[in-house]
């Protein structure tokens, strides 16, 4: 039962974690590499739902695809002094527009961590409520706490967030 079960949220959502993680890693790992992360994701997962796991499934196996990804990306970047070729880079950007990407990926990148750093629950709430659009109700029922709560704690990790930002230099219409 259990292994149908994995086997069938592996077939619905393969595509869409080698997605998300080629789109991370594409630029600094190997085919092979992509592929063992997209199997740590989907090993992650597989302990999530044989848990009590209550939420959405897809919501989840997003959140941790990206961080999965993100965390490789990590390891892979500063090693990887690797040449890209011209079939792995796709179109060349003209320069402007890389160097527009390049702030814009490091404006996020700076967002992301920020948000991490609140810690748990609030990095949850806000990745569920602002990055994957779940409800209130829906980030409660997967916390374990009533939706009021959620707004709440939403509300106060936003204050830090925003004072994080400041912080940094970093104004809110920039984001």
């Amino acid at each position: 039962m259990q292994e149908t079960r994995h086997r069938a949220v592996f077939e619905q959502y393969y595509r869409l974690v080698y997605t998300i993680v080629a789109g991370h890693l594409r630029s600094v790992a190997r085919h092979e590499d992509i592929e063992e992360c997209v199997s740590d994701v989907f090993a992650e997962v597989f302990c999530l739902l044989d848990g009590q796991f209550e939420g959405e499934i897809k919501t989840c196996i997003r959140m941790v695809a990206n961080r999965r990804a993100i965390d490789r990306f990590r390891h892979f970047a500063p090693q990887s002094g690797r040449q890209v070729s011209l079939e792995e880079s796709g179109d060349i950007p003209d320069t402007a527009s890389a160097a527009e990407d390049a702030e814009r990926h490091a404006l996020q990148r700076l967002l992301f961590d920020c948000v991490k750093s609140l810690g748990e629950p609030d990095t949850t709430i806000l990745l569920q409520k602002y990055w994957f659009g779940a409800s209130s109700a829906q980030i409660a029922k997967g916390l374990g706490i009533t939706p009021s709560a959620v707004r709440k704690r939403a509300n106060k990790a936003l204050g830090r967030l925003r004072a994080m930002l400041k912080e940094q230099g970093i104004e809110e219409g920039s984001l």
